[in-house]
């Protein structure tokens, strides 16, 4: 799979990576896990920080897929910034800067959070809203 994406990555597509590799449940504390960053490391992709809500909840873990909210789901998607994953290439090894690449991916989000969603000033225009099917 990894190569895969790497492929992916070479003919200049994106790809879309949940780095806590596992459905959540709202409110609890996300471990996120460190295959994205290796991925950014293998690729020296820069990483499109984004933060992606939804209204109603769904999807959530120990929720069976299929069952679907009363209500159309709304996901609002917002654009964070950019992470350069080149600067963390100058570590001895690739499981080291995965580690701290994770690291710092999972402190940056925990800010994000915590401060409501709005970690730095940002273009608002920026910020995409994609009605649910």
């Amino acid at each position: 799979m990894v190569n895969d994406c790497e492929r992916s990555l070479a003919q200049g597509n994106n790809l879309i990576i949940f780095p806590e590799g596992t459905r959540t449940t709202p409110g609890e504390v996300v471990k996120f896990q460190r295959g994205a960053a290796h991925l950014a490391l293998r690729t020296r992709a820069k990483i499109t920080a984004l933060r992606v809500d939804c209204v109603p909840v769904t999807l959530i873990k120990n929720e069976a897929w299929y069952c679907a909210p009363q209500q159309k789901p709304t996901l609002s998607v917002h654009y964070l910034g950019e992470i350069d994953s080149a600067v963390y290439c100058n570590a001895e090894k690739l499981s080291i800067a995965a580690r701290q690449l994770t690291r710092d991916l999972q402190n940056y989000y925990e800010k994000v959070l915590e401060d409501d969603g709005k970690p730095e000033a940002r273009d608002q225009s920026l910020d995409y809203r994609v009605a649910g099917s």
